[in-house]
Order: C-alpha cells, then sequence, then structure tokens
C-alpha cells in the first residue's frame, strides 16, 4: 500500500516542479518582451553614425512583436569594434578566430565615435563600447557569413531589450552626414 501511495505522491511533485518551471519560464518572458524598447513606427532619417539598422517586426496594428526565447545552439559571439574611417562597415564585431563580423543593428541604434566607438540604442543608452564582449543569443552563427552581403541581425533579446526580427529583415541604410 505505501508503494501504491508513494508513485501519485511523487508523480504530483513532478508536475508541480514543471508547472513551476513553467511559470518561470512565462514570467521571464513576459519580463523580456515588456523592457521592449520602443523605436518609431516609420523610417525618418536619423543619423545612425553610419551603420546599418533593420526595420523591427511589428504586428498589424504597429505593436512591436513579441521576442521568443530560443537560443541558438552556437550563438555570435565576439569583441564589438569600430572604426569611424572603415569602409563599408563602421563598427562590427570581430569573432573569436579574428575575422570581422558584419552586425545589422536593430531599428534607432546608433553609433558614435569618441576616443573609441560606442553603440547606443534607440534611448540614447549606451549598450556596448569598443573592447566589450557581445553575445547575440539568439543568432546562430550558421545562418549567415557574416560578410557585408551576407550579414548576421541582432535580433530578439539583445542587450536586455526585445528587438523582434522579421521573417525577411529590411535592412535600412542610412549614410553618415558626415559621408
Amino acid at each position: 500500500m505505501t508503494a501504491t501511495l508513494a508513485a501519485p505522491h511523487r508523480r504530483s511533485r513532478q508536475m508541480h516542479a514543471t508547472t513551476r518551471l513553467g511559470l518561470v519560464l512565462a514570467a521571464a518572458f513576459v519580463v523580456a518582451c515588456n523592457t521592449e524598447p520602443s523605436p518609431a513606427a516609420s523610417v525618418e532619417p536619423v543619423d545612425t553614425g553610419g551603420i546599418r539598422t533593420f526595420l523591427l517586426a511589428r504586428e498589424s496594428d504597429l505593436r512591436l512583436s513579441l521576442c521568443n526565447l530560443a537560443l541558438a545552439a552556437r550563438p555570435v559571439t565576439g569583441t564589438f569594434e569600430g572604426d569611424e574611417s572603415s569602409s563599408p562597415d563602421r563598427a562590427w564585431v570581430r569573432d573569436p578566430t579574428g575575422r570581422k563580423l558584419s552586425i545589422v543593428w536593430p531599428q534607432g541604434f546608433k553609433l558614435r565615435f569618441g576616443q573609441d566607438a560606442i553603440l547606443l540604442d534607440e534611448l540614447d543608452r549606451v549598450v556596448v563600447r569598443q573592447g566589450e564582449t557581445v553575445t547575440f543569443g539568439q543568432v546562430n552563427r550558421e545562418d549567415h557569413a557574416g560578410t557585408f552581403h551576407d550579414p548576421y541581425f541582432a535580433g530578439g533579446i539583445v542587450f536586455n531589450g526585445c528587438y523582434p526580427l522579421p521573417a525577411k529583415p529590411v535592412i535600412v541604410s542610412l549614410p553618415s552626414p558626415s559621408a
């Protein structure tokens, strides 16, 4: 009789643990998506500092789409670098092998130069400085070549924000006014 009672009790604890895990993941998803940036719905001429940006995925009523929680098996990672005189990319990520990876940044991001390259989000908050490590946890290395003509898109949950990437990203290439 004890064995008969133990099995349902064990199942109940497993179901309770599974339910808690599901609630934790759902809460993480809601928090990540509720910290979403609020870039403009339209594309207006903005000084991006010479970087390429992509339009964010939107619902039919122009609200931002939600970011999912899927993680890349082999995420893009490396050191953020930039050079004001570099062309065509003025900012890139250098992977651990030393290769420059071309990145298209979320709509509203801007590149500024002082002593070093600084990347700002759509609210003008510094998200990364030259020499700092970046990881795009939802961007698979195998999805693109990382070249200027086949760049990686810094989409999904990036720099503590939700930047939903559409199925067919639209690159907004705006030259720097100094060009």
